[in-house]
């Protein structure tokens, strides 16, 4: 995957998707982007 910055929209969805339980690489093949990107937003 090559690197991108998150546009806003994908922040609110990353809190919706943590808030009904989904992992951070469940979350990261629904956007479209590494896991470890979803982990680096979250902290």
């Amino acid at each position: 995957m090559s690197y991108k910055q998150l546009i806003e929209g994908q922040r609110y969805q990353i809190e919706a998707y943590l808030r009904e339980g989904f992992s951070y690489r469940e979350i990261g093949k629904r956007l479209k982007v590494s896991h470890s990107t979803i982990s680096r937003e979250v902290r």
